[in-house]
């Protein structure tokens, strides 16, 4: 990132997860001022890594899921996810509430999500299944 003359991130204004963790970890190593001098703003993870494969940016960082759609981000390659020290994982969760009207229909919407065919669909696009 230092040597990187513009690096594309998601607005921090928008509160994305991905810049959180960027601008937590660059102040933990001091550099947090020269990634705000380089940033280009996107107004989306998929806007950052456009702003990138556009040429306006020579480092994206964003949600590995958004670098694996591949309508918008044929042209961005994965480089690697950062660290494990400093990675930050994001956590989705399905719940039926007591209170669900249609609590037959949430269960199998729940299955589907969590079937063979679909974790295959989530790896292709960068989800890690979470430990148990």
């Amino acid at each position: 990132m230092i040597n990187a003359k513009a690096i594309a991130y998601v607005d921090p204004a928008l509160d994305a997860s991905s810049v959180l963790q960027l601008l937590k970890f660059t102040d933990a190593m001091g550099i947090k001022d020269q990634v705000i001098r380089k940033g280009v703003h996107g107004t989306s993870s998929n806007d950052a890594v456009t702003k990138l494969t556009e040429g306006k940016a020579d480092i994206a960082v964003v949600l590995i899921s958004e670098i694996h759609y591949p309508q918008s981000n044929k042209d961005a390659v994965l480089v690697g996810p950062l660290p494990e020290a400093i990675q930050v994982w994001i956590v989705f969760a399905a719940v039926i509430p007591a209170s669900s009207n249609d609590p037959t229909t949430a269960r199998a919407f729940i299955a589907a999500l969590t079937s063979p065919d679909m974790h295959k669909l989530c790896t292709d696009y960068g989800f890690e299944q979470a430990a148990k």
